[in-house]
């Protein structure tokens, strides 16, 4: 992470009054210091306190994954003509590309998360953070954020890379995301959370990204029922059998059971690769869609004013 170290004082030579020799003395004068008058020169002494502020400056990312899913969601049931009609209830090609385009970085975020001796503990979207490309909009970047619950191996129990799924890490009862955090984390009976802990979070997230949600509270109930079945349902497995699968796998309640990142990495990667590559004819199919929100959103608030104006003047 980029620091500025920035001195918010800048020195200042002065003159006595009454002679025209320079003196060595130099004042500290605040750059903000009045915005209505001039404060008098101070005289100082040869030595200086000097006053060091430190400024952390961090990347602004446009969006989490919780707001990017809100939104995908909105524009999707917003193109539903009949919401009981459930084959329209599904993602098409160039979502799908996104979703696993998103999903696999992720994946490699974790992994390197793994080898570098840390588990998140809190994989959620809210801490998934986005950013698109200047230059090209269809193409997202993601950046795993919110390291408060990371917790670093301990250097004595610490194994060799080879076999994150046996790394065994203390002080892990009852913390994470209700929603998304593994049984034995949120257990309070004394469990131990591993680096498979991340792995389910992971399969819930994918749940969600593959899902659409009409509102808050059926998302919620969606993600309860699939922690207390840890099985996907019917419509879901018959569009996505390949997700499901990764899905249940994820989610299964012993973390030995679970696989680890790097396995499903090493083992689905052509699969992953052929989903985010599905067709050349999808990057244009996403860029006209992406036009077609900017202007429906354009529309809404040219909507919104109207009616401000409206108040306003009657």
């Amino acid at each position: 992470m980029p620091l500025n170290l920035h001195h918010p004082y800048r020195k200042h030579r002065f003159f006595s009054n009454g002679s025209d020799e320079k003196q060595s003395n130099k004042q500290l004068i605040p750059l903000n210091s009045s915005r209505h008058g001039y404060f008098a020169p101070v005289r100082r002494s040869n030595y200086i306190k000097a006053h060091i502020v430190l400024f952390i400056q961090m990347q602004l990312c446009e969006m989490t994954l919780h707001d990017w899913l809100r939104l995908r969601d909105r524009r999707i049931i917003s193109d539903i003509q009949d919401k009981e009609t459930d084959s329209m209830r599904s993602l098409n090609d160039v979502d799908q590309r996104q979703c696993w385009q998103i999903f696999k970085q992720l994946l490699i975020a974790v992994e390197y998360l793994h080898s570098q001796s840390f588990v998140h503990r809190d994989i959620k979207p809210r801490n998934i953070f986005l950013d698109t490309d200047p230059k090209d909009k269809t193409s997202i970047h993601l950046k795993l954020g919110d390291f408060g619950l990371a917790t670093l191996l301990d250097s004595q129990t610490k194994i060799p890379p080879e076999s994150p799924s046996e790394w065994k890490i203390d002080e892990s009862i009852g913390v994470g995301t209700a929603l998304y955090a593994p049984p034995e984390q949120l257990n309070s009976t004394g469990c131990i959370t591993t680096s498979k802990s991340d792995s389910y979070s992971l399969g819930i997230v994918l749940y969600e990204l593959f899902n659409i949600f009409y509102t808050e509270q059926e998302r919620i109930i969606s993600l309860g029922n699939l922690r207390v079945r840890r099985t996907v349902e019917k419509t879901f497995a018959d569009k996505y059998p390949f997700e499901a699968m990764l899905i249940e796998e994820f989610i299964r309640f012993e973390p030995n059971d679970r696989p680890s990142v790097k396995t499903i990495l090493t083992t689905y990667f052509k699969e992953i690769q052929q989903r985010i590559r599905r067709s050349s004819f999808i990057s244009k199919q996403m860029i006209i869609e992406q036009l077609q929100e900017t202007l429906r959103d354009r529309d809404r608030r040219i909507e919104q004013l109207q009616i401000e104006l409206e108040r306003k003047t009657s």
